[in-house]
């Protein structure tokens, strides 16, 4: 397996989509420790609030399905690519809100990999999913965080090249029988909770709604 942990990232980055998590940048907004432990996911939600409009809850649950779309993805790049567990701490992990509103993320330093995906499952619900749903009850529940987590995991093994589709099926098969995610599709393709993306203003369904029937 590629030990050097930068051009294992650059070889995922190359997968397109939110897979690419480039190296640190010369200023941030905050780290995703601080995003778990105080009051700053919220502040970012907010600033996604005023230019879409909505409940709060509506927004929160929004601005976190666009968090977790890029905070998982290499995750699931790393362990397809090169059959491997990224190790992120959150103090590693850097975060950054474009002046639309969404969220880009960068890594600095003490991030690691380690050989397997055995583990990978406990990474992300201990160190990142679990701390910030902890912070947002309660005006989210567990399930729908779980919910927008598995439908972003989802999401990225459609856009994985042809060839590695079927691997990253068989990680987010085993994911989705771990907590938190475990239960977080009803259906195979629809989940169990709605991301309240339907009750923005302007909003619509998923691909993978619960709520509005496919046509």
């Amino acid at each position: 397996m590629e030990r050097d942990l930068r051009a294992l990232l650059d070889r995922v980055a190359g997968l397109g989509g939110f897979f690419g998590l480039p190296g640190a940048w010369p200023s941030h907004d905050h780290t995703a420790a601080e995003l778990y432990e105080g009051d700053a996911f919220g502040e970012l939600a907010e600033r996604v609030r005023a230019r879409l409009g909505g409940e709060r809850r509506v927004v929160l649950s929004v601005t976190h399905l666009g968090y977790v779309a890029r905070l998982l993805s290499p995750f699931l790049g790393v362990a397809v690519v090169a059959g491997a567990t990224l190790v992120v701490p959150p103090e590693s992990l850097l975060v950054r809100q474009t002046p639309e509103g969404g969220l880009r993320l960068a890594l600095g330093t003490g991030a690691s990999v380690v050989d397997g995906t055995g583990g990978l499952a406990r990474e992300l619900a201990d160190r990142h999913l679990l701390p910030l749903a902890a912070r947002l009850r309660p005006d989210l529940a567990p399930t729908l965080l779980a919910g927008n987590a598995a439908s972003a995991l989802a999401g990225a093994v459609r856009v994985l090249p042809p060839g590695l589709r079927p691997e990253g099926a068989r990680v987010l098969a085993g994911l989705l029988e771990r907590p938190p995610l475990v239960g977080a599709f009803r259906s195979p393709g629809v989940r169990r909770t709605c991301c309240l993306f339907l009750k923005l203003p302007g909003g619509g369904r998923c691909g993978d709604c619960p709520v509005v029937p496919r046509l």
